[in-house]
């Protein structure tokens, strides 16, 4: 899951996503603050917790609290359409991954 979830994305000056980096040090270098990819990790991190305390049904807040943020842009089709495939994407893989983990560790 760890693996998952951190998976880093390099940008054309060759330095890891803003993620890796603090907030301040992505200000001064001229790195793009990337919160689209920050909400993703914690997407799945709250996911995989929510998995592993067998509460599935709240996975639809985490859903929904994500959309509010978007709700503008979710007016044109094509990014609504981009954006529920990859939530639901991700979802679905965080879902797998801790299901699959958790079942190894029984």
């Amino acid at each position: 899951m760890l693996a998952y979830i951190s998976i880093r994305e390099s940008n054309d000056k060759g330095v890891e996503s803003a993620a890796d980096i603090s907030l301040n040090d992505a200000a001064e270098n001229g790195v793009p603050y990337n919160a689209g990819y920050l909400i993703g990790i914690l997407e799945r991190i709250i996911v995989a917790m929510l998995v592993l305390q067998n509460e599935l049904s709240a996975i639809g807040f985490v859903l929904a609290a994500k959309s509010l943020g978007r709700f503008k842009q979710l007016d044109d089709q094509e990014f609504a359409e981009k954006y529920l495939v990859g939530s639901l994407t991700s979802v679905a893989i965080a879902i797998m991954v801790t299901l699959v983990l958790k079942g190894m560790l029984r």
